[in-house]
């Protein structure tokens, strides 16, 4: 029989996805795991679906570079930095919206 996870697995699985544990989490997840070891699909399928979500963010147009930068184009470590962000913004968003992470947890 098929364990179903629980509100605090699902909120551990959504922070290990985003890799922002810290170690108190760690464990708490290492202890659900060891005493269900078929929650490990569940994580996986967490894990999936976040690095998903940077694939279904829509194309953003860039605004013309202001004059002094190198051809008009940004750097790719700026380009990086700023789609790492929105990445980022649209992951909380929609674990937010889903109820898989509680605001709260994030303050």
């Amino acid at each position: 029989m098929e364990m179903m996870p629980d509100e605090e697995f699902n909120m551990l699985a959504a922070l290990q996805a985003l890799d922002t544990m810290d170690e108190s989490e760690r464990s708490a997840l290492a202890e659900k795991l060891q005493a269900s070891p078929e929650l490990q699909s569940e994580l996986a399928a967490f894990e999936t679906a976040i690095s998903a979500i940077a694939y279904t963010a829509p194309a953003v147009p860039v605004a013309p570079a202001p004059s002094g930068i190198a051809n008009g184009y940004a750097t790719s470590r700026e380009q990086s930095a700023i789609f790492n962000c929105a990445i980022a913004e649209c992951q909380m968003e929609t674990l937010l919206s889903s109820g898989n992470l509680d605001r709260q947890a994030l303050s």
